[in-house]
């Protein structure tokens, strides 16, 4: 067992060596990056809306490209081994083949986190410029010594000064925004194991990028057309209710991540929710990892 355990991990670092130096991941990261920059010069100006618009594009940016390395990683990093014949010499060794696919969706997740900390600091950066320009730009004006005067007429305890800075931090170090990035790990992570599963039986790259991102798709407007299909009037659509159980069943319904856009919005969301999406996330990463080792397992090399 211990064995086996190392050969997984010696597997995945190999993986996270040969991808840090494959320039195309490089590239998405570097895309990546300057997207998130991007979000200081298309925000708004007023407090709020500059706030939201900065999380929206930072985000949106962060699962975008998230999605993106681990479909172009997956299928790439599987797809080199054939076409430079390193399989071969690889499962000649003690390797077993789930060892091998294990060992590379690990090193998968480990080039995941790596990007991820790359552009949550950028994210964090930009957060944090936003909030010194919001405070220099809010903390400008006369009267800042008064007491704050809610819309209602309620006099605060609270000076002007105070109570603008308070608004500003409580936007910019948003404690939610936590919950928002370990779902998009998870749900990237997640569409990480179903490239693998596709890349199991797949005989190219393209097919395995372009089959992923259709099921990814269909995974995120699962949500969409159940409304459409099984909406009024449609209740006893049998065969619409029978395809969608099995898709249901077959993949993840990736519009319930969609929750990280309440929690931009400001709404608050348990973190009972976030741990129980987590662990959806969890199962169907355990089954689709699970089914490829064993597709790849009786694959003819």
């Amino acid at each position: 067992m211990n064995a086996s355990i190392h050969r997984i991990f010696t597997i995945a670092r190999a993986t996270i060596t040969e991808m840090i130096r494959q320039r195309v991941l490089l590239v998405i990261l570097l895309f990546a990056l300057l997207a998130i920059a991007s979000s200081q010069v298309f925000s708004q100006f007023t407090l709020e809306a500059k706030f939201k618009s900065v999380k929206d594009i930072g985000m949106n940016m962060i699962l975008l490209f998230g999605i993106l390395i681990s479909i172009v990683g997956i299928a790439q990093m599987l797809q080199s081994e054939f076409d430079q014949r390193t399989i071969y010499t690889i499962l000649a060794k003690p390797v077993r083949r789930f060892e091998f696919l294990i060992g590379k969706y690990v090193g998968m997740l480990g080039i995941l986190l790596i990007a991820f900390v790359f552009m949550v600091a950028l994210f964090s950066i930009m957060l944090f410029l936003t909030e010194r320009n919001m405070l220099a730009e809010e903390l400008s004006g006369p009267g800042l010594d008064e007491p704050h005067v809610s819309p209602d007429g309620a006099v605060s305890n609270l000076t002007k000064a105070e109570f603008i800075t308070q608004e500003v931090l409580s936007q910019s170090r948003d404690p939610r925004l936590i919950q928002a990035l370990v779902l998009t790990f998870v749900r990237s992570a997640l569409v990480a194991a179903l490239a693998l599963l596709v890349a199991s039986f797949a005989t190219s790259m393209i097919f395995t990028a372009s089959t992923s991102f259709m099921l990814v798709l269909i995974s995120h407007l699962q949500g969409v057309a159940r409304e459409a299909w099984l909406g009024q009037g449609a209740v006893e659509n049998v065969p619409a209710r029978a395809f969608l159980g099995v898709l249901a069943i077959l993949l993840p319904d990736l519009s319930l991540f969609g929750i990280t856009d309440d929690i931009i919005a400001g709404n608050d969301v348990a973190w009972s929710f976030v741990t129980s999406l987590s662990l959806y996330g969890s199962v169907y990463v355990l089954v689709y990892v699970t089914v490829a080792c064993l597709i790849f397992s009786g694959r003819e090399l």
